[in-house]
């Protein structure tokens, strides 16, 4: 099984020094699945670090305790990373790697995560290499 990464311990890592550098090694990771994960982890590093997006929690979407009193139970449905802003209000995330972070996102692969249940999240955020958009 290949090594995963870990957001944290790719920013104590003296050698990873850039995005491009921790991008770089995800994009070597074998299975896609794994490039994907690893990427869900390094954002919501981010979403928890970066104080000019005040995130005042994440969780990947299975932990959310949320989830199940919504009535959603086990359904993947496009969601990566659910936050909570600091007004208290719930941000829907979906994470996209791309090996080639130029290549464009097509709409089957946002349409279930931006249409799912619009009551529930204050506002949805699709975060790739090559984007960052908010969708109200």
């Amino acid at each position: 099984m290949p090594e995963v990464v870990d957001a944290d311990r790719l920013r104590h890592h003296s050698s990873v020094t850039s995005f491009a550098e921790v991008e770089t090694q995800i994009a070597l990771l074998a299975e896609e699945r794994h490039r994907g994960d690893a990427f869900e982890r390094v954002v919501a590093h981010f979403l928890r670090h970066d104080p000019t997006l005040g995130m005042r929690r994440v969780w990947t979407w299975f932990d959310w305790p949320g989830r199940l009193s919504a009535g959603i139970g086990a359904a993947d449905l496009g969601i990566d990373l659910v936050a909570e802003d600091e007004q208290g209000d719930l941000v829907g995330v979906q994470v996209k790697f791309r090996i080639d972070p130029r290549s464009h996102l097509r709409w089957e692969e946002v349409s279930t995560a931006l249409g799912f249940r619009p009551d529930l999240f204050a506002r949805r955020l699709n975060y790739g290499q090559n984007l960052f958009q908010s969708f109200q």
